[in-house]
């Protein structure tokens, strides 16, 4: 009876998880949502009739209808974006859509197959779907091309383990070719302390400079364009950045402790977040530094999973979808690197969304927005104190 019970539930849950995804989607094909495609698609289009991609009022005059953002991505990149307007925006709507449900499955089997095997799937598929504020379908809600780069960030993680050194650099490269951050990653092989592996950073990030430069060369306005945007972005949590730059300048700005600081030069919020990151990168790297001297491996999954939060919590800005990131790093540390019983607890905590209509005094609600970043925060420590304490070895994928 029990077990027939038990086979009920998960029955249940299955049909719940399914009806959460269908309804999501629905939502999505229904609403206009996908502000980010916009944004690519009509971008692509002023790029094709020779005008100014990086403008949202020309991109608003083509679109007939207002743009949230600027396009931020380098310009030879409008190039991809361009097979999209082969369609109208209606169809390449739609068809970016699918494109992203089709990613998604398929990150979901990368990190089931490589990451997580012999886990419970119907677990691992409802953290996926919570985890962060649901920061996976926010992806989707957004229309950010974040799934396909995490899926393609994987596959380089996943080849980096097994030493397949020409498809990780190839992949970091390419996501880095949109979004340019994920370089740093590119040095993640030099934890090896192998002499080949340095070969493999530097044609990397000669490749990357190539890139950069024929940016500048190709599309020089253009390029000029994107930097001043890039300049003057500055969103905070109310707009979906859940940075530790953006929450330090808003406790300066919008907290209830901003009057006392009304005087403060702006340089100040800047000069506690970059000792607030090296503090991070410091305790990150003598943890994994005690990890390595203990276990004797020079390189394990949790490596990776620790350079993902520290990027995380040190990059000035982390959307909302940006969290996809730490999925699997957060689903293994609550499962792997605290006590069985604290799980449910830590579950919960991650699944917490950050969008609550319950009132708030104005201090709640300023930590809430950043209620990701928090979280992040919160797995850091918990998988640092693993690092430093744990006699376990680390998994190692070498297949």
């Amino acid at each position: 009876m029990a077990s027939d019970q038990t086979s009920l539930l998960r029955y249940l849950s299955i049909g719940l998880l399914a009806l959460v995804w269908i309804y999501g989607i629905y939502d999505l094909a229904q609403g206009e949502k996908q502000w980010d495609f916009k944004a690519y698609y009509f971008a692509a289009v002023a790029h094709e009739r020779g005008l100014d991609a990086y403008d949202t009022r020309v991109t608003e005059q083509i679109a007939g209808t207002p743009i949230k953002l600027s396009y931020v991505y380098p310009p030879l990149t409008l190039w991809f974006f361009r097979l999209f307007t082969i369609l109208d925006f209606e169809s390449a709507y739609f068809a970016f859509l699918i494109l992203k449900l089709i990613s998604l499955v398929a990150l979901c089997l990368l990190w089931r197959r490589n990451l997580f095997e012999g886990e419970d799937d119907l677990l691992f598929l409802w953290f996926v779907t919570l985890a962060y504020a649901s920061t996976a379908y926010w992806d989707f809600v957004a229309g950010n091309i974040g799934v396909f780069e995490q899926t393609l960030f994987w596959i380089a993680m996943v080849a980096l383990l097994r030493k397949k050194m020409i498809i990780f650099t190839g992949a970091i490269v390419a996501i880095s070719f949109f979004k340019l951050t994920f370089i740093v990653f590119l040095v993640l092989p030099l934890l090896w302390r192998d002499r080949n592996a340095l070969k493999y950073v530097a044609m990397g990030i000669a490749v990357f400079g190539a890139y950069l430069l024929a940016n500048y060369l190709v599309a020089e306005r253009e390029f000029k364009m994107l930097l001043s945007v890039l300049g003057v972005i500055d969103e905070r949590g109310e707009v979906y950045n859940h940075s530790l730059l953006a929450m330090v300048r808003d406790f300066f700005d919008k907290s209830e402790v901003a009057k006392y600081f009304s005087s403060i030069p702006s340089v100040v919020p800047n000069a506690i977040y970059i000792a607030v990151v090296i503090v991070i990168l410091v305790i990150s790297w003598r943890a994994l530094m005690n990890r390595r001297t203990r276990i004797g491996e020079s390189f394990t999954i949790e490596s990776i999973y620790l350079a993902c939060l520290v990027y995380a919590l040190a990059m000035p800005r982390m959307k909302s979808y940006s969290f996809i990131l730490l999925i699997p790093a957060s689903y293994y540390v609550i499962r792997k690197c605290v006590k069985p019983e604290a799980f449910i607890y830590l579950f919960m905590i991650l699944a917490l969304t950050k969008w609550t209509p319950l009132p708030m005094p104005d201090f709640i609600r300023f930590l809430w927005w950043y209620f990701p970043w928090l979280s992040a925060l919160l797995i850091w420590i918990l998988f640092v104190r693993h690092l430093t304490q744990s006699k376990d070895t680390a998994q190692l994928i070498q297949r």
